[in-house]
């Protein structure tokens, strides 16, 4: 492959994911052959670029030249260079590995860095036997169609224009330029596994099949396009069996033939949380029990199945915000509130979005709180004979276990006063003797 050839292809792949100039490119420079190698096309065909360059101080003086050279490189180039020093290992959380750290901190830096410098994408050097090596992490995992497309050319901002070149071309392509480059060591030992796919499992596989990296890739666009296909029909279940976060079973059964894999592929999207086989057979063994069902979902989260419904579990929440009626409520909830007189009482509509109160009965000074509900918390409802114990009118409504969590009380003095937007107490009703009337309304 030429000089010209190779850039072209740089050119091209970028113009197809969108890209024209002048757009300002930010582009990850290690030091690598890679990185060296997408820097300098992108230079040489005039693109408007800033190198940027983390220093993770995690190979003592190997990380020091690697800045050295990111430096002279950039300069010799004529590039723009940013870089940044971290304290890798003090800015490593419990329980996170360097790689983890290391990624984080890379693209929360590359995050501020794209707003500073008001960047429109910033390149990686991403090949295609990275790609390769993606897809077959993940099939050893345990992956579907997306998992083994391998690397994603665009990923918001985020651009790999040369996933349509190997490394022997890169490598060729900084030969022809006299260009140099650096060697990370810690690439060269097998510890980690992509270093032990990349340096034994797929030169072997290639001895052994020749075509195989071919092949791979074939395989890796066929299965791009049907995660596709696939990311459509989600989104079509979406519109049609997802409602408020809650995901409608029993709705799904009557119409979805393959209810157990669209289940494992639609929980992720539409509540965030890890879904295993296991748990969606349990999910679909229950297809008659109409009482609430709590699954494991993975990094302590729960999925709860409730009369049908899936949806992400909401823990109980004891915090309490102290609030005034003097004006609108923003935190934890919107409440609109004000002040109107008896004939507008009188001509809107009633419903449970909606609290109106006796201003003039409520008088003096009085503490208003938010909160979740408690046990033994009793109120009141407007129209009933007496006193009821909240969680009782929560079963009378059907209410799920995360229902029940989320609902928030008004209080007075801490008694509950309004479950808000479910229903209100009759302390302070208002009638026509009413002088000032408090209107409450959900917004």
């Amino acid at each position: 492959m030429t000089t010209a050839e190779f850039e072209h292809i740089i050119a091209r792949s970028t113009a197809a994911l969108g890209i024209e100039q002048p757009a300002k490119i930010g582009v990850a420079l290690s030091g690598g052959a890679d990185s060296v190698a997408l820097l300098s096309a992108y230079v040489r065909l005039g693109y408007d670029v800033t190198a940027l360059h983390c220093d993770f101080s995690l190979r003592g003086d190997e990380s020091d030249g690697d800045r050295h050279f990111c430096e002279a490189t950039a300069e010799r180039l004529g590039a723009k260079l940013c870089q940044i020093k971290f304290d890798t290992q003090g800015e490593r959380r419990s329980g996170e590995s360097v790689e983890m750290v290391c990624r984080r901190l890379r693209y929360d830096w590359f995050e501020s860095q794209a707003k500073a410098l008001r960047l429109d994408y910033i390149a990686l050097g991403h090949h295609c036997e990275d790609s390769i090596e993606t897809m077959l992490l993940n099939l050893t995992r345990g992956s579907g169609p997306k998992g083994l497309s391998g690397i994603s050319p665009m990923r918001g901002m985020y651009i790999r224009p040369m996933l349509g070149l190997s490394r022997s071309d890169i490598e060729g392509y900084l030969k022809s330029l006299g260009q140099s480059y650096r060697t990370d060591s810690t690439n060269l030992a097998n510890d980690y596994r992509r270093n032990a796919l990349r340096n034994i499992l797929i030169p072997q596989l290639y001895e052994i099949i020749p075509t195989a990296q071919a092949g791979m890739l074939r395989t890796a666009e066929a299965m791009s396009h049907s995660a596709c296909m696939i990311s459509t029909y989600l989104r079509w279940c979406e519109e049609r069996y997802v409602s408020g976060g809650k995901l409608d079973i029993d709705a799904m059964t009557r119409d979805v033939d393959d209810m157990r894999g669209t289940l494992y592929m639609l929980i992720p999207q539409v509540t965030g949380c890890e879904a295993r086989m296991e748990i969606v057979d349990q999910i679909l063994s229950e297809p008659g029990n109409r009482s609430s069902r709590l699954f494991p979902a993975g990094e302590g989260k729960m999925l709860e199945l409730h009369r049908g419904e899936l949806e992400l579990y909401a823990e109980a929440d004891d915090s309490e915000s102290a609030i005034t009626l003097e004006g609108d409520i923003q935190s934890p909830c919107g409440i609109r509130v004000t002040t109107v007189d008896f004939d507008e009482f009188a001509r809107t509509p009633k419903s449970n979005d909606t609290m109106w109160l006796d201003g003039s009965a409520v008088g003096g000074a009085h503490e208003f709180s938010l909160r979740h509900w408690r046990e033994g918390d009793r109120m009141r409802p407007f129209g009933a004979a007496g006193q009821r114990l909240i969680s009782d009118i929560f079963s009378d409504l059907k209410m799920s276990r995360s229902d029940k969590n989320r609902a928030l009380i008004l209080t007075i003095d801490g008694k509950p006063l309004w479950i808000v937007g479910i229903r209100a107490s009759n302390m302070y009703p208002v009638d026509e003797n009413s002088k000032k009337i408090i209107k409450l309304q959900v917004i």
